[in-house]
């Protein structure tokens, strides 16, 4: 079997999960992509919005069991029947096209691909959230002496078979971390691909907090001591 799926995690997506899942589609046109938006009980229009795709477009719902991003994408990658996988955020901040760009990497034979935000568009980041990504990427290059640009990426992709055997056991926004701890551990063959990164949609989910930082850390910590 061939193939990739894109994961869209999302709750109460409504003003952007259309234009992600239209632009995913038209890459399908060269690539062998599918869709799974993994949901949690949004209220605004997104499961309506993403049921006028199922049919005749390879674009699949999954009502998601527990809340939050990272059991949203654990659960979706029970789900997956491609040999590869790709989660990308459904806020429309990570240009789809470097979803094309991270499958070719993966059929070179890479176990996985991140996609760290190196530049950034007016208004898509504010000073204090880049300087806690960049604490928090400086903390995870130091304790698992691995450089990584930028451990919370949205956008990032990996060998299913390779993902499946990962230890995820993370909650909440510490889910990237939690992967990259596993990839590191487990020696794989990852690529770090530099992507745009844009301004969210008015009204769409908010980014990052202090505290989502401080939790993040703390799981980085937790994990580099073996426990979690």
């Amino acid at each position: 079997m061939t193939g990739c799926t894109v994961i869209l995690p999302t709750r109460n997506e409504v003003k952007t999960i259309g234009s992600m899942i239209d632009e995913i589609l038209c890459l399908s046109l060269d690539l062998d992509l599918q869709v799974l938006v993994a949901d949690y009980k949004s209220t605004d229009g997104t499961i309506e919005k993403v049921l006028e795709y199922e049919g005749d477009d390879p674009v699949f719902l999954l009502s998601c069991s527990k809340k939050g991003k990272a059991a949203g994408i654990k659960e979706a990658l029970q789900h997956i029947e491609t040999p590869l996988v790709i989660v990308v955020n459904a806020d429309n901040t990570y240009p789809v096209k470097f979803v094309g760009l991270m499958y070719r990497i993966l059929e070179l034979g890479y176990d996985g691909v991140m996609g760290p935000r190196m530049l950034k568009g007016p208004g898509s980041m504010s000073i204090l959230h880049s300087v806690g990504n960049y604490g928090l990427s400086l903390l995870a290059s130091v304790l698992f002496f691995y450089w990584v640009f930028d451990v919370n990426t949205g956008l990032w992709g990996y060998k299913t078979e390779v993902i499946r055997k990962f230890n995820l056991n993370s909650s909440g926004f510490c889910l990237e971390a939690d992967v990259f701890s596993n990839a590191v551990m487990a020696g794989c063959r990852v690529m770090q691909m530099p992507i745009e990164y844009q301004a969210r949609v008015e009204g769409s989910n908010a980014e990052l907090g202090v505290w989502d930082g401080f939790k993040i850390a703390w799981f980085l910590i937790r994990r580099r001591l073996g426990w979690v």
